[in-house]
Protein backbone atom coordinates (compact mmCIF):
# COMPACT_ATOMS: atom_id res chain seq x y z
CA UNK A 1 0.00 0.00 0.00
CA UNK A 2 1.51 3.47 -0.56
CA UNK A 3 0.71 6.45 1.04
CA UNK A 4 1.60 10.13 1.16
CA UNK A 5 3.43 12.28 4.10
CA UNK A 6 1.18 15.55 4.38
CA UNK A 7 3.80 18.23 4.69
CA UNK A 8 2.71 19.32 8.53
CA UNK A 9 2.94 15.75 9.96
CA UNK A 10 1.46 17.57 13.35
CA UNK A 11 -2.05 17.64 11.31
CA UNK A 12 -4.85 15.58 10.63
CA UNK A 13 -4.01 15.38 7.19
CA UNK A 14 -1.81 12.01 7.64
CA UNK A 15 -3.47 9.40 5.39
CA UNK A 16 -4.78 6.84 7.73
CA UNK A 17 -3.30 3.35 7.48
CA UNK A 18 0.39 5.21 6.38
CA UNK A 19 2.83 7.24 8.71
CA UNK A 20 1.62 6.44 12.34
CA UNK A 21 2.61 8.87 15.43
CA UNK A 22 2.90 8.01 19.00
CA UNK A 23 3.88 11.27 21.45
CA UNK A 24 7.15 12.91 20.04
CA UNK A 25 7.59 9.33 17.10
CA UNK A 26 6.20 9.49 13.48
CA UNK A 27 6.49 5.57 12.23
CA UNK A 28 6.03 4.01 9.27
CA UNK A 29 3.25 0.91 10.11
CA UNK A 30 4.71 -2.79 9.57
CA UNK A 31 4.95 -3.70 6.07
CA UNK A 32 3.82 -0.91 4.59
CA UNK A 33 5.18 1.70 2.44
CA UNK A 34 5.00 5.36 3.04
CA UNK A 35 6.11 8.10 0.04
CA UNK A 36 7.41 11.91 1.44
CA UNK A 37 5.69 14.13 -0.83
CA UNK A 38 6.81 18.10 -0.76
CA UNK A 39 2.76 19.51 -0.70
CA UNK A 40 3.42 23.06 -1.01
CA UNK A 41 7.13 22.69 -1.19
CA UNK A 42 7.74 22.41 2.31
CA UNK A 43 8.24 18.94 3.63
CA UNK A 44 9.99 18.25 6.67
CA UNK A 45 10.20 15.96 10.28
CA UNK A 46 8.94 19.18 12.38
CA UNK A 47 7.19 18.23 15.78
CA UNK A 48 8.86 15.00 16.04
CA UNK A 49 11.93 13.51 18.06
CA UNK A 50 11.99 10.22 16.45
CA UNK A 51 11.70 8.64 12.91
CA UNK A 52 10.81 4.98 13.00
CA UNK A 53 10.86 2.31 10.60
CA UNK A 54 10.28 -1.11 11.51
CA UNK A 55 9.16 -4.35 10.56
CA UNK A 56 9.37 -4.23 6.46
CA UNK A 57 8.17 -1.06 6.63
CA UNK A 58 9.61 1.63 4.03
CA UNK A 59 9.51 4.98 3.30
CA UNK A 60 9.76 6.14 -0.20
CA UNK A 61 11.48 9.57 -0.63
CA UNK A 62 10.18 9.08 -4.73
CA UNK A 63 8.71 12.70 -4.58
CA UNK A 64 11.08 14.55 -2.04
CA UNK A 65 13.93 15.19 -0.09
CA UNK A 66 13.28 14.73 3.81
CA UNK A 67 14.07 18.22 5.23
CA UNK A 68 15.06 16.86 8.86
CA UNK A 69 13.69 19.47 11.61
CA UNK A 70 15.82 20.45 14.66
CA UNK A 71 14.18 18.52 17.37
CA UNK A 72 14.68 15.33 15.45
CA UNK A 73 17.34 13.15 17.13
CA UNK A 74 16.61 10.11 15.94
CA UNK A 75 16.21 7.93 12.87
CA UNK A 76 15.71 4.58 13.44
CA UNK A 77 15.26 1.80 11.39
CA UNK A 78 14.66 -1.88 12.40
CA UNK A 79 14.11 -4.55 9.61
CA UNK A 80 13.22 -0.78 7.48
CA UNK A 81 14.20 0.85 4.31
CA UNK A 82 14.27 4.61 3.25
CA UNK A 83 14.35 3.97 -0.60
CA UNK A 84 14.27 6.44 -3.74
CA UNK A 85 12.10 4.94 -6.80
CA UNK A 86 12.33 7.37 -8.28
CA UNK A 87 15.01 8.79 -11.26
CA UNK A 88 15.18 12.31 -9.72
CA UNK A 89 17.71 11.80 -6.61
CA UNK A 90 16.19 12.99 -3.39
CA UNK A 91 18.12 12.15 -0.53
CA UNK A 92 17.85 13.38 3.57
CA UNK A 93 18.51 17.10 4.29
CA UNK A 94 19.31 18.21 7.48
CA UNK A 95 21.64 20.79 6.87
CA UNK A 96 19.50 23.49 8.73
CA UNK A 97 19.98 21.59 12.09
CA UNK A 98 22.26 22.52 14.76
CA UNK A 99 20.97 19.32 17.39
CA UNK A 100 22.87 16.40 17.48
CA UNK A 101 21.46 13.55 15.20
CA UNK A 102 21.52 9.30 15.18
CA UNK A 103 20.98 7.61 12.45
CA UNK A 104 20.67 3.80 13.21
CA UNK A 105 20.55 0.80 10.80
CA UNK A 106 19.92 -2.78 12.46
CA UNK A 107 18.00 -6.29 11.68
CA UNK A 108 18.58 -6.15 8.54
CA UNK A 109 17.79 -2.47 7.46
CA UNK A 110 18.88 -1.03 4.08
CA UNK A 111 19.13 2.78 2.99
CA UNK A 112 19.42 3.25 -0.67
CA UNK A 113 19.04 7.53 -1.35
CA UNK A 114 21.11 10.11 -3.19
CA UNK A 115 21.82 11.56 -0.46
CA UNK A 116 22.09 12.04 3.56
CA UNK A 117 22.87 15.76 4.09
CA UNK A 118 23.84 16.88 8.01
CA UNK A 119 23.77 19.65 9.99
CA UNK A 120 26.20 21.51 12.07
CA UNK A 121 25.55 19.11 15.30
CA UNK A 122 26.89 16.00 15.95
CA UNK A 123 25.71 13.04 13.23
CA UNK A 124 26.53 9.32 14.61
CA UNK A 125 25.83 6.86 11.60
CA UNK A 126 25.83 3.02 12.97
CA UNK A 127 25.17 0.15 10.17
CA UNK A 128 24.96 -3.20 12.30
CA UNK A 129 26.19 -6.41 10.31
CA UNK A 130 22.89 -7.31 9.06
CA UNK A 131 22.16 -3.97 7.38
CA UNK A 132 23.28 -1.74 4.21
CA UNK A 133 23.71 1.68 3.99
CA UNK A 134 24.08 2.76 0.05
CA UNK A 135 24.22 6.76 -0.55
CA UNK A 136 25.95 8.80 -3.98
CA UNK A 137 26.90 11.74 -1.16
CA UNK A 138 27.28 12.02 2.44
CA UNK A 139 28.23 15.09 3.96
CA UNK A 140 28.33 15.33 7.88
CA UNK A 141 29.92 19.09 7.86
CA UNK A 142 30.60 20.59 11.72
CA UNK A 143 30.45 18.51 14.65
CA UNK A 144 32.00 15.83 15.96
CA UNK A 145 30.69 13.25 13.92
CA UNK A 146 30.90 9.51 13.79
CA UNK A 147 30.36 6.44 11.11
CA UNK A 148 30.38 3.10 12.09
CA UNK A 149 29.76 0.36 9.57
CA UNK A 150 29.60 -3.16 10.52
CA UNK A 151 27.55 -4.05 7.27
CA UNK A 152 27.77 -3.19 3.90
CA UNK A 153 28.46 0.35 3.21
CA UNK A 154 28.69 1.98 -0.25
CA UNK A 155 29.31 6.05 -0.93
CA UNK A 156 29.77 7.75 -3.68
CA UNK A 157 31.51 10.55 -1.62
CA UNK A 158 31.29 10.55 2.29
CA UNK A 159 32.80 13.99 3.84
CA UNK A 160 32.82 14.62 7.45
CA UNK A 161 34.04 18.22 7.55
CA UNK A 162 35.81 20.18 10.60
CA UNK A 163 35.50 18.34 14.06
CA UNK A 164 37.11 15.59 15.79
CA UNK A 165 35.45 12.68 13.36
CA UNK A 166 35.52 8.73 13.88
CA UNK A 167 34.99 6.18 11.32
CA UNK A 168 35.27 3.03 12.16
CA UNK A 169 34.97 0.29 9.34
CA UNK A 170 34.45 -3.51 10.62
CA UNK A 171 32.09 -5.05 7.78
CA UNK A 172 32.34 -4.03 3.71
CA UNK A 173 33.16 -0.61 2.36
CA UNK A 174 33.43 1.13 -0.61
CA UNK A 175 33.59 4.76 -1.54
CA UNK A 176 33.76 5.44 -5.28
CA UNK A 177 35.12 9.10 -5.02
CA UNK A 178 36.52 9.74 -1.48
CA UNK A 179 36.63 9.60 2.08
CA UNK A 180 37.03 13.54 2.94
CA UNK A 181 37.88 13.83 7.24
CA UNK A 182 38.47 17.22 7.10
CA UNK A 183 40.70 19.15 10.14
CA UNK A 184 40.54 17.93 13.58
CA UNK A 185 41.61 15.24 15.59
CA UNK A 186 40.40 12.27 13.52
CA UNK A 187 40.53 8.50 13.88
CA UNK A 188 40.15 6.00 10.95
CA UNK A 189 39.44 2.26 12.14
CA UNK A 190 39.34 -0.20 9.58
CA UNK A 191 39.23 -4.32 9.89
CA UNK A 192 42.47 -4.41 7.20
Amino acid sequence: RNCDWSSDVCSSDLPEGCYGTSGSTVYVPEEQTCAVKAINGANSSAGYQTILIRRQATMDLRDSNLFLANETETITLINGRIINSSSTPYGIDGSSRSGDLALNLTDNSRIRIASFQGGSGRESILVDASSSFEIASVALNQGDDSFRNDGQSHVGTLNFGSGNDRLEQYGTFKADNAVEMGPGNDIIITNG
